[in-house]
């Protein structure tokens, strides 16, 4: 669980380094503004979820934090959704909305105490987790190189 600090920290060091410059540098630095307190907000949560997990003493408490959390993604996507992008950042955008959708089905997907009463579950449930916060932050990074912004 602890990959969403790299994604995280992903972002923010690619909105800093491969950002800037641009002819409409007034829109995308406050899209990057946008998006970057979106992707602290994306660490804390998933800092809350982990917190959850951690402390549960019962699948119906481990699937109730997936819920919350697919919940918090939901609401996160939605966000990066009604952002107003310039035309250079739209692939990170893109992909940005893709790692939240890939990691909010993977909470859904556990949303239930009898996805998460077993220990193979929950080994394949963190699993999951950690191949989606990997995918998330090679295709952030392949966005940012194949565009000279965002």
């Amino acid at each position: 669980m602890r990959p969403a600090a790299a994604v995280a920290l992903t972002c923010i060091g690619l909105f800093a380094s491969g950002c800037g410059g641009s002819s409409s540098g007034d829109q995308e630095s406050q899209w990057i503004g946008d998006v970057s307190g979106l992707v602290v907000d994306f660490a804390a949560s998933d800092h809350q979820y982990s917190q959850a997990v951690l402390a549960a003493q019962s699948p119906q408490q481990i699937a109730e934090a997936n819920a919350a959390y697919a919940a918090a993604l939901g609401q996160l996507e939605a966000k990066v959704k009604a952002t107003d992008p310039p035309a250079q950042c739209k692939q990170f955008e893109k992909s940005l909305i893709a790692v939240y959708e890939n990691l909010r089905g993977t909470a859904s997907r556990l949303s239930t105490p009898e996805a998460v009463d077993t220990r193979d579950e929950l080994l394949q449930g963190d699993q999951d987790f950690a191949a989606a916060k990997r995918a998330g932050t090679k295709a952030l990074s392949g966005s940012v190189v194949a565009q000279a912004h965002c």
